[in-house]
This record gives C-alpha cells, structure tokens and sequence, in this order.
C-alpha cells in the first residue's frame, strides 16, 4: 500500500494498483483503478482482474404474461426446446412493461421465458434467489425454503472464489419500509431458516457504510449530523491525487467523476424529504403511514438513493453484492389476482409495474456509466438480475418465473437475447401456463458466470443440487422427468462457462 504526505503523494517507484483518498479523522474512501498510476511498465493485465458485481432486485406477486413479455416469438431454434430472439430485431417496445427506457441496454440485457420451479404451489411459493420451493404455513408463520437452501447472496458471500479476501460488507440489503420482507435466506447451526436483515432507509445504508469509515469519533459524529460531506473529508488528498505528475487526463476524469457522484449522494441523503428522517417511532414501526406520506417522486428518489449507495459502494469494492426488495409500487394487491384475460385490471397493475421497470432501468443504465480500468463498464463486469416470487399474477404460480438480466460477467453469458425455453410441443400447467425446464439453471448460470465452482452452491438445496426440484407428475404427467438430470447445469445457448 502506498503512503501519502501532507503536501501530497510521496515519490515512490511504484503505485499500487488499488489507490485510496485518505481524509480527515483517519476516513479512508478506495477509489476505482486508475492505469496510469500503476507500476511503471506493468500493464493492466486481464479484464478478470476487475471484480465481478451481482445485483438482483426482488419484487413481489408476480406479472402477466401477456404484458410482460415480447408479442413477437423467440423463433431461431438452438435445440428441440431451446429458442431466441435478438432483442435487436424488435421492432417498438421490447413488450408493454419493457419501454423504450430500456432499448439502449438492449445489447446487454436477456429476456427469460420458460423456466419454472416445480413443486411450488399457493401463494408466494418460491424464492428467486435460491429457486426452491417453500413450505407456507400461513401469512404470519415462517416461509422456510426447502431443505438445505441458501439464497444466491448468501452462496456469493461464502465463496472463496468469489470473494478472494473477506470485504468489509459481504453484501449490501435494502427495501422499501412499508413491506418487511426478504429473498436472503440462510440457516443457523440449528439448522433454522434465518432471513438476512435489509436496511430499511437508504440514509441508514449511507451513513453505514461511509461513516463507519472514519476512525476518529468526533469527525463521525459531525459527518453523522451533517455537518461535513465526504467532499470535506478528503479534498486535500483529491487535489494532491489530480495533481500528481504521472496521472493521465483520463484518469482526473474519472476520479474527479466519482468524488463528484459521492459528494452528489451525500447531499441528496442530506436533503431527504423529512418523513425520510423521521426519529418518532411510531413513524418508522408503522409502515403504511410511512409510505403513504411520501409523494412519488419521493419514493423514486427513495429508490435512486439506494441505488447510488450501492453503486459508490461497489466502486469502491466494499461490497460486491447488492439487492434490493421491493413490493409493487404502490399497488393495489387484488390486481394481482385479476383473471389474466380481465384486460382493466391488467392496464391498472401495469401502470405501477412500469414504476419498477424504470428503477431497473435507472440502476442497469448508471452501473453502465461506471467505467473499469480496461475501459469496459461496470455493468459489462456484472450481472443485474430483475425476478419475483411468482409468475402469473392471477394464481401466483411458479411456471416461467419472470427473469431479466443486464450485463454478461466479463463475456460469460451471451447477451441481447429473448430467450424460450418452453418444451416443445406446449404443455400447459393448470395454473394456465406452458412449462419448462428448472429454474434453478439461470441461478446456476448466473454462479458459474461470477466464477463459482459447482463445489461452492451444490450442497444448497435439497439434496440433488442446487435448489429444488419436484417432478410433479400428476401435474405434467412426468414431462419434467428428463430435465432433472440437467438442473445443475448452465442453461443452453446463453451459459458461456
């Protein structure tokens, strides 16, 4: 690690590749690589020497087919139950939930179709971080997915090979106070299924993560009270970086880029509507008041502070998992179990699906102006993943479980595809909808991608691999049958590992 003096960076034969912005009060802010301060004559060497980012964002009740999905069908064969589309070829909108927001991330996102967890039955029924099915007892008993299952948060954080030292947040956690409610899952020694917790605020998830970086008690505080921003915290080590002598104007860009986004953040946290600050209670415990007091563009700037958060955060490789969870955005729950041809109903549940799409939007499109030190972006290095716990909204069932994806994790997933994984010919569940293959092959896609062995997720399920899987036979007269053999497997055409 290199030194720094007061009048500046010391002289030294050799920069490390990891630089750091060292502040008042012993704060200490890691900035992204910057190439012209490494070693002379050392190149940057692989793109695999970024790190890789897992995102996913959880929403809740699930969607419409209809409404979801392209009109236009996946039509270029790969194998007897393997179809796609390039996204490219669309013509409009990718579908009526997926807008024009989304066409510049075309070339860098997927569109999943066809892949179910069998054996889920009843209302929330499925977890989409671990694809397992879950035991539901009932509204306000525990919701324990199957067997050994862990959440693929959880699997990141314990892999070696994912994390090659321990990083000071294995993961970052956040939703929307109103719906307390959690896709993380992990056991205790007991063997009880426990939910990790998630920040509530995304003031709270700021002020934790930055703050706990300054050492001396009295900056803490002041930062705490908003009295000074990491803007003041580190500006004489800024301006001694920008003006040392070797760094490119390239890399000035780029650092006074990402001072500027944390000084930006830190002043939008500050300037929180107050019912976002709100110390009584009674404001925070209950949750409907909460919510219903915020204006809409309160809660898309609740949302985007969030993001931001974890962004800056990953940027500075503190962390290189972040999810968020959130319920529909102001819904009325009942749309979701409108009969899927009751077209009103669908308009009015679409309206506020929309509300989401363009948060997932906002968070792919700003990780893709996020640039690494061999010129590809943040996003190009990552996977964002966009699911829910249910399908089709009507019956909240577990077949073709909705799934976007962003970003290829170094070229490890082929990208820019609507994909179908249907089984040909069609065969239609009773919930009203055609099955697939197993779920849990996206997740394994998403894990081998991010550098996992199969050592690191197989043991997560139960007990044939990762996951759950249920053959279902009275259900599909044994049609998942032949696809068990292949549930630990990377998917076909899109997988790369």
């Amino acid at each position: 690690m290199e030194s720094w003096s007061r009048r500046g960076v010391t002289k030294m034969s050799r920069i490390s590749r990891r630089h750091f912005l060292r502040g008042i009060g012993g704060f200490t802010l890691s900035l992204p690589t910057l190439p012209s301060l490494l070693a002379p004559g050392k190149a940057f060497a692989q793109s695999t020497s970024v790190p890789k980012r897992f995102v996913a964002i959880c929403n809740y009740d699930g969607y419409y087919e209809s409404v979801y999905y392209p009109s236009v069908a996946a039509d270029v064969q790969f194998a007897p139950d393997v179809f796609s589309k390039q996204l490219s070829t669309i013509g409009g909108p990718l579908s009526e939930l997926l807008g024009p927001q989304f066409d510049p991330l075309r070339p860098k996102m997927n569109i999943y179709r066809g892949l179910d967890i069998p054996g889920s039955i009843g209302h929330s029924a499925a977890n989409m971080l671990c694809g397992a099915a879950r035991i539901v007892f009932g509204d306000t008993s525990p919701i324990d997915p199957v067997g050994n299952s862990r959440s693929m948060d959880v699997v990141l954080g314990k892999s070696k090979a994912f994390y090659q030292k321990v990083p000071q947040y294995l993961s970052l956690l956040g939703q929307e106070p109103s719906y307390n409610y959690s896709m993380s899952f992990d056991k205790d020694e007991a063997g009880k299924t426990v939910r990790l917790p998630y920040d509530r605020y995304p003031q709270d998830m700021f002020q934790r993560v930055f703050a706990s970086r300054i050492l001396d008690p009295a900056t803490a505080d002041k930062f705490k009270a908003k009295k000074i921003t990491i803007g003041d915290l580190v500006l004489q080590d800024f301006r001694s970086l920008l003006n040392h002598r070797r760094i490119s104007s390239d890399d000035k860009v780029v650092v006074n880029n990402f001072v500027d986004q944390l000084q930006s953040l830190n002043t939008r946290i500050n300037a929180a509507p107050s019912v976002l600050t709100c110390s009584r209670p009674t404001m925070r415990n209950v949750a409907t008041g909460y919510w219903e007091r915020m204006t809409e563009q309160d809660r898309f700037n609740f949302f985007s502070n969030y993001i931001d958060t974890m962004i800056a955060a990953m940027a500075c490789d503190l962390t290189r998992v972040c999810v968020i969870s959130m319920r529909l955005f102001g819904h009325d729950h009942g749309l979701s179990h409108a009969a899927p041809g009751n077209r009103e109903n669908q308009l009015k549940y679409l309206e506020n699906t929309r509300k989401i799409a363009r948060i997932v939007a906002e968070f792919a499109t700003k990780m893709d102006a996020v640039k690494e030190a061999d010129g590809k972006s943040m996003l190009d290095h990552s996977i964002l993943f966009w699911g829910n716990e249910d399908s089709n909204g009507g019956p909240h069932s577990c077949i073709s479980m909705p799934a976007v994806s962003f970003g290829s994790a170094g070229e490890k997933i082929k990208t820019g595809y609507y994909m179908d994984y249907r089984q040909r010919p069609f065969f239609r569940h009773p919930d009203g909808q055609n099955i697939g293959r197993s779920y849990t092959q996206l997740l394994v896609t998403f894990m081998r991608a991010l550098g996992l062995p199969p050592t690191d997720y197989l043991q997560y399920g139960d007990g044939g691999g990762f996951g759950s899987f249920n053959k279902n036979v009275s259900y599909t007269n044994g049609r998942y049958i032949p696809y068990e053999a292949s549930r630990n497997d990377v998917l076909p055409f899109i997988g790369q590992v």
